[in-house]
């Protein structure tokens, strides 16, 4: 073939003219127009520039493009097939500190006379929050310290009564063992005497002066002396007994009115100690003031929520440490709820942050909740009953997870743009989280076909040893 790409043929050959019906001559009108109609078209067969045209296959700058648009292809593919793209869970949530959000509680029914503290002041342990009329408490210390009164003055009436009692007492005791001593004295003369007597006698009998029953009586007589004074002696013996026993009496009747007085005392300390508990309403926990749920002048009743407040991890947001201990409290769907563990990377947006400018929180996952939150579980940690519905709402079935927060080398909290605002995090701000759970090859996520086909299985992104446990498909990733 030449650079025309062109067959010759003779012009000037004849074309025999055929009829019809035999092979023979055509009909002579016929023929003009046959030859002419053929003339026409070798000319148009044998035209050079028409057949070049039609054979040129492709200009250069043509196939300069095709070649580089296969080149881009090939390099797409190659590069999808290399390049992982995470996928992603989303949740919503707040930050709160590792303690959560309590109710500082009265515990006893009354009207409020007075709060102490409002939205955003801090509480120490043991300050006192608010203030409970107690007339009731005031009623029962009244009646306790009238008690401990009368105790108080029986008491005193009692110690005067057994002085009186116990002079009178030690004065007749020293008369009468004045007087049983001068019997003792008497009769152990008269025993003296009567034991001469009887002696006498005795040998008197013996040589038959006197007669025996003479003897006999004065043996009797010295008998009756010894009773007596063994008589009086035995008396002198009881009174110091009976002395005695009347002083342990008097001393048990002071240890009872004693006794009535401290009872009394402890009812009048214990009253006191009520009245005080019950009319302050003490925080258990220092930590921040977040919402106030009681107004001054209003009746309470014992368990009524006064304020709410985070525990002590937003104490530690004031000064260099940003932030404090806060950790972000997140809740997604029951669908996405086993798809994360421990250690899996999260991008926490706080919702009072332009996350143009500033990016997200850099955080993990810390715990990850067995089985989906409750109401009333929800309830106890967010201590807002708003707050539940809204993520209820969204969630529908919410698992409850934990993210804690990185921190670089000063404390503070971790951006992804290295640009924090100005404003420091505080416990309560609403949050957008992002849970990166698996990474897939882009290639794979275009034509599923070629996962299988190239071998291309998903990477699990948390760093436990079993996370090649992770199922290879592809979660329904409403953040991806």
């Amino acid at each position: 073939m030449s650079d025309s790409a062109t067959t010759e043929r003779p012009a000037d050959r004849p074309v025999a003219a055929t009829s019809p019906a035999g092979g023979g001559p055509a009909a002579s009108g016929g023929e003009t127009g046959k030859a002419g109609f053929r003339a026409e078209a070798a000319e148009a067969a044998t035209s050079v520039s028409q057949v070049d045209d039609a054979l040129e296959v492709v200009r250069p700058p043509v196939l300069a493009f095709c070649i580089t648009l296969a080149l881009l292809v090939v390099g797409v593919v190659v590069w999808a097939s290399f390049t992982d793209v995470p996928i992603k869970i989303t949740g919503q949530g707040i930050l709160v500190s590792p303690g959560g959000v309590i109710d500082v509680v009265s515990e006893s029914s009354g009207r409020i006379n007075d709060i102490r503290f409002k939205p955003g002041d801090l509480i120490h342990p043991g300050d006192v929050v608010a203030l409970v009329d107690q007339s009731e408490q005031k009623l029962k210390l009244a009646e306790a310290e009238g008690e401990l009164q009368d105790a108080i003055a029986a008491r005193d009436d009692m110690q005067r009564f057994q002085e009186r009692d116990l002079h009178a007492d030690e004065v007749w005791r020293q008369a009468r063992e004045q007087a049983v001593n001068g019997n003792i004295t008497s009769l152990q003369e008269r025993q003296r005497m009567m034991t001469e007597r009887e002696e006498l006698v005795r040998q008197l009998a013996e040589r038959g002066l006197i007669t025996r029953d003479r003897a006999i009586s004065a043996k009797i007589e010295l008998f009756t002396i010894r009773s007596d004074l063994e008589a009086q002696r035995n008396e002198l013996q009881t009174m110091t007994l009976d002395a005695a026993r009347r002083q342990t009496q008097r001393e048990k009747d002071m240890l009872a009115a004693e006794q009535r007085v401290a009872t009394a005392s402890r009812a009048v300390e214990s009253a006191r100690d009520r009245l005080k508990r019950y009319a302050a309403v003490l925080s258990p926990y220092g930590g921040r003031v977040v919402e106030a749920k009681a107004n001054i002048g209003q009746v309470v009743s014992s368990g009524a929520p006064i304020v709410s407040i985070e525990r002590d991890g937003a104490l530690a947001g004031q000064g260099s440490n940003p932030g404090g201990d806060l950790v972000a409290l997140v809740y997604v769907g029951a669908q996405d709820g086993k798809k994360l563990r421990h250690g899996m990377e999260a991008d926490v947006s706080p919702a009072s942050v332009r996350k143009e400018e500033h990016g997200h929180l850099i955080g993990r996952v810390d715990r990850v909740a067995d089985t989906p939150a409750s109401s009333v579980g929800m309830l106890r940690t967010l201590q807002n009953d708003a707050l539940v519905g809204e993520f209820q709402k969204t969630l529908r079935t919410p698992f409850e997870i934990m993210i804690r927060l990185d921190r670089d080398a000063a404390g503070a909290l971790r951006w992804s743009t290295g640009n924090p605002p100005k404003f420091s995090m505080d416990g309560g701000t609403l949050v957008s989280v992002e849970i990166t759970v698996q990474k897939v090859r882009l290639i794979a996520l275009a034509l599923p076909i070629l996962q299988q086909w190239l071998r291309l299985d998903l990477t699990d992104v948390a760093p436990e040893p079993d996370a090649g446990k992770m199922p290879a498909t592809a979660p329904a990733a409403s953040g991806a």
